[in-house]
């Protein structure tokens, strides 16, 4: 795998870097390159239209166009990955996600920015843990700067639990009671809804819960753990969410799931917490001011939870041509000013002092909640594998907890399968 990344490192075209001088953090810099246009390939991720609706005040700013490309996650990996390789420089500013960082990084596609954060005095510390651990950082070098810092929260109906005299569950058996009590409150009424589609989704969000009752892909000492006895439990109660969730949930991606939820049809749901902006919109949800947001179920009562972290960084394009008015756009939006705007819109915040600011933890209550997370250091940014190796590893886990949902195997065979392959995947 790596040798076959380094190669196609080589036929990516490395321009010459010319970086225009220094100015205060947010600020264009002196000799910016107005008049110039990027091109900026994006997530269709809510935080992408809360920045479409937001460069025409960096134009007027900065006099940089951005073109912005708002694409979905398959089709987002594809059409940039191609770019990257081919070394062509279509796109100048990337949305990546959390889990191409090793692989980008090492092949050579996106350019380090070190040098750029030390010369315009980004003051790093402002932001969250979380965020510079996943989105910032690979093999101890900046790469990318956060700008969809996702928690993995459990959204839940806090009217319904208090209307039946029910406590938040602490672990997954107490879910599965809990949901179930709800759902039986009414018609048409369900007790978590969670993507089982095959793909990205079924992964991501079931390693998720993986993830907040302590176990992973790995154990501490490196070795593939995949089929442990955590994960033997954890995945057994996501399959039993079938029992407990909406009619045709087997091809529910995250977006059905959050749908499902906002139209009042679902009592809890694990999520990311880009979707809680629509929870509380009332153009958007049913249930605006009746949802809680809680930490991840364990297994047994008095485990660690831990709070699964995923989400989306900026980067460079190493053969973009515009690579100095790129930075701008980045250095522009993450800045402190910017990002009040952004997260007051909608975007998830990346900086302690905009989870901190009591209007919007009015307007948003869960930033309470992530903030009580990342003042404790319980953000787990590495639940999915940084490494190269991840997109065969998630192809192959898509694939198996698809067959798993669908009653092709059972849990023990496709956690037996999944060792053997991710340790020839590793090799």
């Amino acid at each position: 795998m790596r040798e076959r990344l380094a190669l196609m490192a080589i036929t990516v075209l490395m321009p010459a870097i010319i970086f225009a001088g220094g100015g205060a953090e947010g600020e264009s810099s002196a000799d910016s390159p107005a008049g110039t246009t990027i091109s900026f390939a994006s997530m269709n991720d809510p935080f992408a239209f809360v920045i479409e609706q937001m460069l025409p005040r960096f134009t007027e700013e900065t006099g940089i166009e951005v073109n912005m490309d708002i694409i979905p996650y398959v089709g987002l990996r594809e059409r940039t990955l191609t770019d990257l390789v081919s070394g062509s420089g279509s796109f100048d500013v990337i949305t990546m996600d959390i889990v191409w960082m090793g692989e980008w990084a090492e092949s050579g596609f996106i350019t380090p920015l070190d040098d750029l954060i030390e010369r315009d005095g980004i003051e790093l510390d402002a932001f969250i843990p979380g965020a510079l651990e996943g989105l910032t950082y690979w093999d101890g070098e900046a790469y990318g700067m956060p700008i969809g810092a996702y928690h993995f929260l459990m959204f839940y109906r806090k009217d319904l639990l208090q209307e039946a005299g029910l406590e938040y569950p602490e672990t997954y058996a107490e879910l599965i009671d809990v949901a179930g009590a709800l759902q039986a409150s009414r018609d048409d009424f369900y007790g978590i809804a969670a993507p089982m589609v095959r793909g990205a989704p079924v992964v991501h969000y079931s390693l998720a819960y993986l993830s907040g009752a302590g176990g992973g892909l790995f154990d501490r000492q490196g070795n593939v753990a995949i089929a442990s006895d955590t994960s033997r439990q954890v995945f057994s109660y996501y399959r039993d969410f079938l029992e407990i969730g909406p009619p045709g949930m087997l091809s529910y991606d995250w977006f059905g799931v959050s749908e499902a939820y906002q139209q009042d049809r679902i009592a809890f749901l694990g999520a990311w917490n880009v979707i809680a902006g629509g929870l509380e919109s009332p153009d958007e949800s049913l249930v605006v001011g009746r949802s809680g947001y809680g930490i991840m179920p364990v297994l047994l009562e008095g485990d660690a939870a831990r709070v699964p972290f995923g989400g989306w960084s900026l980067v460079v394009n190493a053969a973009s041509r515009e690579q100095a008015a790129a930075w701008e756009f980045i250095k522009w939006l993450t800045s402190s000013e910017v990002q009040r705007e952004y997260a007051r819109r909608g975007g998830t915040p990346i900086r302690f002092e905009t989870l901190a600011d009591p209007e919007l933890q009015q307007m948003y209550p869960w930033y309470r909640t992530v903030l009580e997370i990342e003042q404790a250091g319980r953000s787990d940014a590495n639940f999915r594998p940084r490494i190269p190796e991840w997109v065969a590893m998630e192809e192959a886990l898509g694939l198996r907890l698809n067959e798993v949902m669908i009653g092709e195997v059972t849990v023990d065979e496709a956690l037996d399968d999944l060792e053997q392959e991710f340790a020839e995947i590793l090799q």
